[in-house]
């Protein structure tokens, strides 16, 4: 029921999608939003921490609106990304949000907080990719570049959970090219 399901929703979507090319009508197919730059690490890399200044965080309801104006426009794929988006209280609401308007969901995170639990609480809401990030396959490395001790060991239990639970359909990763030299860390 579920395959079929899903069939008849990516069918649908290209037949929307024909239909606003057909009529040069306006439309994306996906939309990143970063909600907040809150975060639970103190990554070096990261390009959030260096505007202290303007700690601006967009409500529930500026994210619907977004969500419903971005539906307008023939969108079917949300990315929630920058800072740490499982930090927020309403995460499980704006997943089940765009998913109930058949909506592909993604989520980036750095895996700190996506343990077994969590994963499966993503996927009753909806989820339809967890993208974890893994910034060295080298444990130490990958902790020093996160700015937190043990963010190795979590991230990639939050890799295995996904791996071994049927809990969400798509999932990724996203590796640096020093880290693609040791992938099969990863694969175990």
């Amino acid at each position: 029921k579920k395959t079929y399901y899903h069939r008849m929703v990516r069918k649908f979507r290209r037949l929307k999608r024909r239909f606003l090319k057909f009529f040069n009508l306006p439309q994306l197919q996906s939309i990143f939003i970063g909600p907040s730059d809150d975060c639970n690490a103190d990554c070096i890399h990261c390009y959030e921490k260096f505007n202290k200044k303007a700690k601006v965080s967009l409500t529930t309801e500026n994210i619907k609106d977004i969500i419903d104006q971005f539906k307008k426009l023939g969108g079917d794929f949300v990315n929630y990304c920058s800072g740490e988006f499982l930090l927020r209280e309403d995460a499980l609401e704006l997943i089940r949000y765009a998913s109930i308007q058949h909506m592909h969901v993604s989520v980036t995170s750095n895996g700190l907080l996506a343990d077994e639990a969590k994963i499966i609480e993503l996927k009753k809401a909806g989820l339809t990719k967890l993208v974890i990030s893994i910034d060295s396959a080298d444990e130490a490395r990958h902790d020093e570049l996160r700015g937190v001790k043990g963010c190795f060991q979590k991230a990639t239990n939050a890799l295995r959970i996904e791996r071994s639970t049927v809990s969400i359909q798509k999932y990724g990763h996203m590796f640096q090219k020093r880290t693609l030299m040791n992938y099969k860390v990863f694969l175990n």
